[in-house]
């Protein structure tokens, strides 16, 4: 399956993949509102911390629980997603 706004999802698993790119790209912020899969629709946003710019910030707002993968730089991090918002700090890369 190929992806052009950075996000696959894994319905089978309740997964979704985000490959964000933020670096080299000059943008400060990316994200997709009211993004629909597996029975859920999810809204994303990840942009620079303001006290630390080397530290990415991801908003999430969700109507279900699912598992969110974030690739960046070369690596994944996995997130447990839960119904509602929550804001999580991915590390350095």
């Amino acid at each position: 399956m190929t992806y052009c706004i950075g996000l696959k999802p894994d319905a089978a698993r309740n997964e979704l993949l985000w490959n964000l790119r933020l670096e080299g790209s000059g943008r400060a912020r990316a994200g997709c509102e009211r993004f629909r899969f597996n029975g859920h629709v999810v809204s994303l946003l990840a942009d620079r911390d303001p006290a630390d710019a080397s530290l990415v910030r991801i908003s999430v707002e969700s109507d279900g629980n699912f598992t969110l993968n974030v690739a960046r730089g070369g690596a994944i991090e996995t997130f447990a997603v839960r119904e509602g918002k929550q804001v999580v700090t991915l590390s350095r890369s």
